[in-house]
This record gives structure tokens, C-alpha cells and sequence, in this order.
């Protein structure tokens, strides 16, 4: 049966509207599919201009190299825009972004300060005669510094929490400065389980407090600080650089073919001055640094802890002994003093000989009557400097 030509007519007319909307939405998907081709376009070109990245250096330990970290490494870095630079001219080259700096962005923002944690990994077996001649020598001055440093000993997992106490009660050493491992043992030598696991523990004791430290110094029980020299020292220094300072050691005799450092690393015994932007970098590798030493083959050679978490700043943070991630820093504002961290070899302190009055630490000074000497001989020698001033 036909239909009357009005009727047919009007099913043209809606045919006709509706085949108009459908090709008007088609005209904006396309659109849309070009806009969206165009920027994949400018992305892709953007990533294929940017400069390679160096891959992350040679494992210094001398087992294997990380492959996989260094191809995810370079696939963000590679990736990253490069920062604008309103002041770029065409012959000069934009800096681009590192993975090392987009990791540590929220770091070198985080505000810090400038009091200094001392840590002084200590045994129970010694604390009764170290432990008495450090709280009768330089604690005295930590603790009139009026907090701008702190003591903090650490003693292995197994010691006698309430002989530690008691002990510390009797040579005047503050509770709150004693600290208890979870794992490490309070006997080992060497003691790397111990010392890496105490410089971790320090990292979260400064963590409680971000705006407060600037600074970890790390030294043995049988060391003498020379505070005032150690704050005036820090007082010039910027604590928001990645920073370790100390006396550079290359290894022993029987160690130094072996190891064949790039850079030194900073000797244990006088002990060694980190900033703390440096130690929040550090500690996460921590681990992964002691089982990479533990597994190398010239673990005999390296299996010390000073030359463990040397080569670990080395490897993640591409410090040596007396350097800094800014080279002004350090370099141009403080020559390197190999006795500012004194480590006496012949192990003799003989008040008539030159002593080193202008040295942060001084080592090692094992009996009590030796340390309180060659303090007395320090705090003499600064009265008399202060009263000709």
C-alpha cells in the first residue's frame, strides 16, 4: 500500500536531519583524533631530541653493574622536559633535568638546621672507661653548647639494657642519649653490621626532627671531639649540600691494589662529618651496599666499615672524602687539612710535641688518664687564645 506523497515527504526531511547529525559527530571524532595525533607527535619528537643520559657508573665494589636500574635511569631521564630557562641564549645549552635531581627535589627543599649529632657506636665493655673519659672531657662542652649538639651511643642488640643504665648513671651520662640496636651485635670486628646499622638509626632519630640537624658526625668511642672548633667549623659549611668531610684513606698496604679507589674514602677512626642531606640520600642504600660487600670477591679486602659506607657514598652519591655535590662548597671555601680529622699513627700524645689545637677530632686516645690529658692540654690552649683576644 503507498503512502500519500505528504507523509513520504516527511520521512525524506528526518532521514535527511538524521544523516546531517550523524556526519557532524563523525567531523568532530576526527577532529579530535588529529589534535590527539599532533601532540603524540610533539611528545615523541620532544623525547628524541632530548641528549642521552650516562648511565649510572660501574658498581665500585667490583661484582656486577644493574642493568636494569640503569636502562630505567636513562628511560626517565631521557624523557623529562627540559626546565625553562628565561635567560637561555642560543649559544648556550639548557640544563636538563637528571633523574638524580627529580629524586631529590623534595630534599634539597626540606628545611634544615644546624645542630650536630655526634654517634659514637659504643660497647658495653668499654663504656665504663671510654664511655667515663668522654663525659668527663668533651661531653661537658657538648652539653653547654645549649643544644646545638647532642651525644647519642649505640650499643648492640644483646647488651644488659639495665647494666647500661646503671653504668650511665654513675659516669653522668644522660639516659636519653643511650640507644639500643635491633640487630647488630654489641661485639664485631669490624664492626660494619654495627656502624651501618648506627648511621641508619641516626638518620631517623634527625628525621623526627627535619628542621632541625645539619649535621652527623660519626666517631669511634676512643675519639676526642674539640667542640667549639667543630661549631665553628660547621658554622661555615651549608648543610642543604650533599657533604662528607673527614681524613681521606686510599686502604692499607694489603687493601689499596685491591680496592683501586677513584676517590678516598673517609677513615673511621678520626671519624667523618656528613651533612645531613647527604645521610637522608645515603641510608636507603645502606643495605644493598653491606650484602654487595659481603658477596664481593675481595671481601677481605673491603670488609671494613668505613670503606663500606665510603664506597657507598661513592656509588649512589658520587662523594669522596671531602667533597660536596657543589664543588664551591667545599673546594674553594676549605683546602683539604688532613689533620683537621687527626689520626695519630704513632698513637703517642706527648704534651711537649706539636699538638693539632685546631683539629675537629683527634685519635685514638683508648685509656681515660690519655684523653683527659690532651683535653686539659686543648682547653688550656684555647683560654689563652681567648684571653689575648
Amino acid at each position: 500500500m503507498l503512502l500519500p506523497c505528504s507523509n513520504a515527504d516527511n520521512i525524506t526531511n528526518i532521514s535527511t536531519a538524521a544523516r546531517q547529525k550523524v556526519a557532524q559527530h563523525w567531523l568532530k571524532v576526527i577532529g579530535l583524533l588529529g589534535v590527539t595525533a599532533l601532540a603524540l607527535t610533539s611528545i615523541v619528537s620532544l623525547s628524541f631530541n632530548q641528549p642521552s643520559t650516562p648511565l649510572r657508573p660501574t658498581s665500585i665494589f667490583a661484582t656486577h653493574k644493574s642493568i636494569k636500574e640503569d636502562m630505567f635511569a636513562t628511560t626517565i631521564a631521557t624523557t623529562l622536559p627540559t626546565p625553562p630557562n628565561p635567560t637561555h641564549h642560543p649559544d648556550q645549552t639548557i640544563p636538563r633535568l637528571s633523574l638524580h635531581d627529580v629524586e631529590f627535589q623534595q630534599e634539597r627543599e626540606q628545611v634544615v638546621g644546624q645542630k650536630i649529632m655526634i654517634v659514637i657506636p659504643a660497647g658495653f665493655q668499654y663504656f665504663d672507661t671510654r664511655g667515663g673519659a668522654i663525659a668527663s672531657t668533651w661531653m661537658l662542652d657538648a652539653l653547654a653548647s645549649k643544644d646545638r649538639i647532642v651525644l647519642k651511643f649505640f650499643f648492640g642488640s644483646d647488651v644488659n639494657v639495665i647494666q647500661v643504665h646503671n653504668t650511665a648513671r654513675r659516669l653522668g651520662v644522660p639516659l636519653s642519649s643511650l640507644h639500643f640496636l635491633k640487630k647488630a651485635k654489641d661485639v664485631e670486628y669490624p664492626p660494619v653490621y654495627k656502624n651501618t646499622e648506627t648511621l641508619m638509626e641516626a638518620a631517623q632519630l634527625a628525621q623526627a626532627t627535619p628542621n632541625e640537624y645539619g649535621w652527623i658526625l660519626k666517631v669511634d668511642d676512643d675519639t676526642l671531639v674539640n667542640v667549639n672548633t667543630l661549631l665553628t667549623f660547621t658554622s661555615m659549611l651549608d648543610p642543604t649540600k650533599a657533604m662528607l668531610l673527614g681524613q681521606q684513606g686510599w686502604g692499607d698496604a694489603n687493601d689499596v691494589k685491591q680496592l683501586q679507589l677513584n676517590k678516598p674514602y673517609c677513615m673511621g677512626g678520626p671519624g667523618y662529618l656528613m651533612s645531613i642531606t647527604a645521610v637522608r640520600r645515603l641510608v636507603k642504600y645502606m643495605p644493598s651496599c653491606v650484602e654487595e660487600a659481603d658477596r664481593s670477591k675481595i671481601r677481605e679486602h673491603m670488609w671494613h666499615s668505613d670503606i663500606v659506607i665510603g664506597l657507598c657514598f661513592q656509588q649512589y652519591l658520587n662523594l669522596g672524602c671531602w667533597e660536596a655535590d657543589d664543588a664551591v662548597s667545599v673546594s674553594s671555601l676549605l683546602a683539604y687539612d688532613k689533620f683537621k680529622f687527626y689520626h695519630n699513627y704513632q698513637q703517642e700524645w706527648n704534651p711537649s710535641s706539636k699538638m693539632k689545637y685546631h683539629a675537629i677530632t683527634l685519635h685514638p686516645l683508648k685509656e681515660y688518664k690519655t684523653m683527659k690529658d690532651v683535653y686539659t692540654i686543648i682547653a688550656n690552649k684555647r683560654k689563652k687564645i681567648t684571653m689575648l683576644v
